[in-house]
């Protein structure tokens, strides 16, 4: 699959808008919508990077996954709000839902073989899309209990001390 820069750049802006419109939707705080977009549509571009250099597709949205889950955790330290937030309405580009799609079309029509087929894909990146999730949020959880119990104890130490 080619990819070609002018592209890139279009569907980078109609994931940013698509992004923007959902946080709208979704009633997100208005000071959040501008790194919401722009993450949005940054997970878009190395879902597609991704594809373009013949990586998996399970890699894709993993990774896709990962830019949004990531930024999500520093937005919610800097906004000091909940990650979910920055989470829901950054994912929609990367949630496959043309997959879904052809899944339950191929059921209705009745072609079970093609229906297994996109079942088995839709069902391997929405697993791509939760482990992503699930890694991110308890790496930060790690990680911020870590910092807080070296702080404490730096703190205690201190205090001692004195």
């Amino acid at each position: 699959m080619r990819l070609y820069t002018g592209q890139l750049v279009f569907e980078f802006i109609v994931c940013t808008a698509a992004t923007v419109f959902f946080s709208l939707l979704m009633r997100a705080p208005r000071k959040t919508i501008p790194l919401t977009a722009l993450v949005g549509g940054a997970s878009w571009v190395v879902f597609e990077l991704l594809l373009a250099n013949n990586q998996p597709e399970i890699s894709a949205y993993f990774f896709g996954t990962m830019v949004v889950a990531v930024s999500a955790e520093v937005m919610a330290r800097i906004f000091k709000m909940p990650a979910p937030i920055f989470i829901f309405p950054s994912l929609i580009p990367v949630v496959p839902g043309t997959r879904l799609y052809k899944t339950a079309l191929a059921l209705v029509e009745e072609r079970y073989v093609e229906f297994r087929d996109e079942a088995t894909r839709t069902l391997f990146a929405f697993c791509a899309i939760a482990v992503a999730l699930a890694l991110t949020n308890v790496a930060a959880r790690s990680l911020s209990a870590y910092l807080s119990t070296r702080a404490r104890r730096k703190l205690q130490k201190r205090q001692g001390k004195s």
